[in-house]
């Protein structure tokens, strides 16, 4: 049984009007455990409706998603996120600034727990964040006490990855999140994401508009468009895939669609 799967998914926006658009029209998705899926698209091609499906802040207008067996259409977006971690574009949206980089951490430890402020920092814990701070390179460790809100844009989207998956889930979402980054930030947020995702075997579904990105990691493409997947690439079928081939069905979309 695959980890994540969508049946017959039905996404119709505005239903009744003369604006009524449907993105998607019996779509249907499996995705294995520990699969890293990368997704591309154009914008309107339903890539970021499929994160937001899943993530919880967006319902079908009919079909089922099941994560390990079981429905989760009837629990909304923060009961999901007990189990499906989240990173978005904006490096502010992952953590609170008016907090300190030991405060988030041990708000992100007790998740879906009741906890008052001294519990939730838990001074014995100091030495586990510290150890998972180290992981991201970025010297963090030493600035448990740092105001998020006075970090980079690429500290913060380090710090919001590291939190995300600071206790156990079972899907990862990125939400384009290097596209806020400076090229070399980008980078660096890429290959630490990777690793984590490789070193936690992560179920992992990222959105992004980097081609080369999609190509280079990962063990599986999607090239979504109208709502379908025109590519769907896996293992050895993707590992042959470049980034000339993606550029030249973007292509052939455009054509298509008189641009």
């Amino acid at each position: 049984m695959a980890m994540l799967q969508l049946k017959n998914i039905d996404v119709i926006f505005n239903w009744g009007t003369v604006n009524e658009t449907q993105v998607f029209d019996n779509f249907n998705l499996d995705i294995e455990k520990g699969q890293f899926v990368s997704v591309v698209g154009s914008n309107g091609s339903g890539k970021t409706t499929l994160l937001n499906l899943v993530a919880g802040n967006l319902e079908p207008t009919s079909g089922e998603i099941l994560l390990e067996g079981k429905s989760i259409l009837n629990l909304a977006e923060y009961e999901r996120s007990h189990f499906i971690g989240r990173v978005f574009q904006d490096p502010g949206k992952g953590t609170s600034p008016s907090m300190t980089i030991l405060e988030n951490m041990a708000l992100a430890d007790n998740k879906g727990q009741t906890f008052g402020l001294q519990r939730g920092v838990n001074r014995k814990r100091l030495d586990f964040y510290r150890s998972q701070l180290e992981q991201l390179e970025l010297g963090l460790e030493d600035k448990l006490n740092v105001k998020v809100g006075a970090l980079s844009g690429g500290q913060r989207q380090a710090l919001s990855l590291l939190i995300c998956t600071l206790t156990p889930i079972q899907l990862l979402i990125l939400d384009e999140h290097t596209a806020a980054l400076d090229p070399k930030t980008s980078e660096t947020i890429m290959e630490l994401t990777n690793k984590l995702i490789q070193e936690k075997g992560l179920t992992t579904l990222m959105v992004t508009h980097n081609l080369r990105y999609a190509v280079e990691y990962g063990n599986r493409l999607l090239m979504m468009n109208k709502g379908e997947a025109v590519i769907d690439a896996q293992d050895a079928e993707k590992d042959k895939l470049e980034i000339n081939d993606l550029v030249q069905v973007f292509s052939e979309i455009s054509i298509e669609l008189g641009n």
